[in-house]
């Protein structure tokens, strides 16, 4: 047999290696197909994550920034005290109270100074610090009271006096003395 002559085995056999060639060029278009199809739904699903992990980064610093500041409103007492004086005046007197009702002692017979045990300096230190707390307290009442005062002193003149004429009023603006007249 020539070896230069095709035979019909020959034929087939090269037949058979251009459709497995063609089948697997097929292969590798498909193959290649889904990678890029699936690439392109990872980075579909990587970019959809990164947006929604900067919203709700977004989301919580809002919140944060929210919660500082209503927290800072909360403890802004000088403020509290501005925008409600009379409460301010009743925690104040209600706080003196405390602090004399805890530092108070039990009402037990005086002792006489020779056969009173002496006494450490802790009680020494407590006896300071009931004194100071008496006297903090004391002057928070003084001061509150005076603030009432004046408070009741600057409302007292801008009310007017019904039984007066408006003129009577603006001449005597509207304080009168202990006897009735107008000053």
């Amino acid at each position: 047999m020539n070896p230069c002559t095709i035979t019909t085995a020959d034929e087939k056999v090269l037949a058979a290696r251009a459709n497995l060639r063609c089948r697997v060029a097929a292969l590798e278009d498909r193959v290649t197909a889904t990678v890029d199809g699936a690439c392109e739904t990872v980075n579909d699903a990587a970019q959809t994550v990164r947006s929604t992990v900067e919203e709700t980064t977004g989301t919580v610093r809002g919140l944060l920034e929210d919660s500082k500041e209503m927290l800072t409103d909360a403890l802004d007492i000088r403020r509290r005290i501005r925008e409600h004086p009379w409460e301010g005046t009743g925690l104040a007197v209600a706080a003196g109270v405390i602090a004399g009702v805890m530092t108070s002692r039990t009402a037990e017979p005086p002792r006489k100074a020779l056969t009173e045990p002496r006494r450490g300096p802790f009680a020494e230190l407590l006896d300071i610090a009931r004194r100071e707390l008496l006297r903090v307290g004391e002057a928070g009442i003084a001061a509150a009271s005076k603030a009432l005062q004046q408070n009741v002193e600057a409302v007292a003149t801008e009310l007017p006096v019904p039984w007066k004429s408006k003129s009577e009023r603006a001449h005597s603006n509207g304080v009168l003395h202990s006897n009735g007249q107008s000053a």
